[in-house]
């Protein structure tokens, strides 16, 4: 939700003047980062940054096309933020959510079953994205230990912001 609000900090203001990060200042917001380790001993050595596509594709269209297409134009700020991370020891991808029609299965999101959402890989190296099985990808990571946590209830101010968001903002919230 914060990242939600950032943005609009940093977009225009209620009467059309330039946000805080200047006029471009959208375009240097990547909406979507998690850092993730692996739970091994040497944990450090293997830190990643995924960046969540803020939208759903069809199956047709991950298949069919290349992921600059899906970053548009940030591509080039990306691609540069990537190699910045990469030249820091944080490897870097990009994660696009697919399904067949390109809609999310809220029913079955609901009762936490999540077979019919896929999930597409750019991983950064040697300067260029190439696509990875995530499951292969995490197959490697090491450790057991830790758990998601499902937190508790939300105070009813929360609530009603929540509400009053835009579906894309929801639906941006859910993916990430």
């Amino acid at each position: 939700m914060v990242q939600s609000i950032l943005l609009k900090e940093i977009g225009k203001d209620l009467f059309g003047r330039n946000g805080l990060f200047g006029r471009n200042g959208r375009d240097k917001f990547l909406p979507g980062c998690w850092l993730l380790a692996s739970k091994s001993l040497d944990f450090y050595k293997f830190r990643f940054s995924f960046f969540i596509h803020q939208s759903v594709i069809t199956e047709k269209e991950i298949k069919s096309a290349d992921y600059k297409k899906f970053l548009g134009n940030s591509y080039r700020p990306f691609h540069a933020i990537a190699e910045f991370l990469n030249n820091a020891g944080i490897g870097v991808v990009y994660a696009i959510p697919f399904t067949k029609d390109g809609g999310l299965p809220y029913h079955e999101i609901e009762k936490r079953l999540f077979e019919n959402i896929g999930w597409v890989f750019f991983n950064f190296e040697n300067g260029n994205f190439t696509p990875k099985n995530p499951l292969e990808f995490f197959k490697k990571w090491e450790g057991e230990r830790g758990r998601a946590s499902y937190g508790g209830n939300w105070d009813n101010e929360v609530v009603d912001k929540v509400r009053k968001l835009d579906e894309k903002i929801l639906v941006e919230l859910l993916l990430n």
